[in-house]
């Protein structure tokens, strides 16, 4: 009889932990969470979800593409940031904030539709505009 009660213990127990497995793993994103911090995958999957549709609007309303974007949340990190090495994001957050991490999708989503070429030729482009033009003061002052 007790056998069998830590049999149909242990068998709750491996359901618990392979339906909060899955939970975790069902999100689009992947998770560090070394702190066990207190957060909602609901409501971050509905921030994922409702900031790649509105980039991707945004972007190109006529034909939205499907942004589904690959990083990392990191949970009780030192500092809030979006940290992109090569191919690799990273959404750092000290402490589960919605308004942080849906600003870190923004960004994230943003950087599915440019690439790191265009992110590249746009700030080249931006310093030959930003170098074309005068100010009248700088004019005046060369007189």
């Amino acid at each position: 009889m007790v056998t069998l009660r830590v049999v149909v213990t242990m068998i709750g127990v491996v359901a618990s932990l392979a339906l909060s497995s899955h939970a975790q793993t069902s999100l689009p994103f992947d998770v560090s969470n070394p702190k066990h911090l207190k957060w909602s995958t609901e409501e971050a999957d509905r921030i994922y979800v409702s900031a790649c549709e509105l980039v991707a609007r945004s972007i190109r309303p006529e034909k939205p593409p499907r942004l589904v974007p690959k990083f990392t949340l990191i949970l009780g990190a030192n500092e809030d940031s979006t940290v992109r090495n090569g191919k690799t994001s990273e959404v750092h957050l000290r402490a589960w904030n919605e308004g942080r991490f849906a600003e870190a999708m923004v960004l994230v989503a943003m950087r599915e539709v440019l690439k790191s070429e265009d992110v590249t030729n746009l700030t080249r482009d931006t310093l030959i505009a930003a170098h074309a033009s005068v100010a009248v003061s700088e004019l005046k002052g060369k007189e």
